[in-house]
């Protein structure tokens, strides 16, 4: 098997790239690093949107199989594209804020999406989601008492947020454990 994987005719090409990866993990990685899908995550990270969108759209006509990663990735940047757009317009729009915030948050660039979510509560300060959004970013960083402070504020604007009540009483009880699952259920459904 050897021979046919140095000669690149193993039937399955994934195959070979794993054989690969056990062989030569630099080469693997180095090679990984020059795909557009590695640069245009890297340039997303450095806050060049087009450039990133331009890469990730590249590897997405490149790759043979169906990437739901990518997909979601190139979605995220082109939603930080339209509200920092929409902001540049409507500089006031607190809704378009979290919005950001929260499509920066799935890029994880959380403090450029807690700044957004903290200007939110200063263009509306009844706007119950973006606080609910600075407790989230700051349960996630360990901050439980900053977090129990957004929670409180959130519901104090709106206290029908079953998923606030049920994060503020994890704060309470010391129960952090389930916390990034319900983090992702919260954030697929819009709290």
């Amino acid at each position: 098997m050897d021979e046919r994987m140095q000669a690149g005719t193993v039937p399955w090409p994934w195959i070979r790239r794993l054989w690969l990866m056990k062989r030569h993990p630099e080469e693997v990685r180095q090679a990984w690093l020059r795909t557009p899908k590695a640069r245009g995550l890297a340039a997303a990270q450095e806050g060049r949107l087009p450039a990133a969108i331009r890469l990730l759209e590249q590897a997405r006509r490149e790759n043979t199989w169906a990437d739901p990663d990518l997909d979601a990735h190139i979605s995220e940047l082109r939603a930080i594209r339209r509200y920092r757009r929409r902001l540049q317009n409507r500089p006031n729009d607190p809704e378009a804020m979290v919005e950001l915030g929260k499509a920066l948050m799935a890029q994880e660039l959380a403090d450029e999406a807690l700044a957004c979510f903290r200007k939110a509560t200063v263009l509306a300060p009844t706007y119950a989601e973006a606080y609910t959004m600075i407790g989230l970013e700051l349960q996630y960083r360990g901050d439980l008492t900053g977090a129990e402070e957004a929670y409180r504020q959130s519901l104090r604007y709106d206290p029908n947020q079953l998923a606030v009540r049920k994060y503020l009483r994890s704060i309470q009880q010391g129960h952090d454990g389930q916390f990034a699952d319900d983090v992702d259920v919260a954030l697929a459904a819009g709290a």
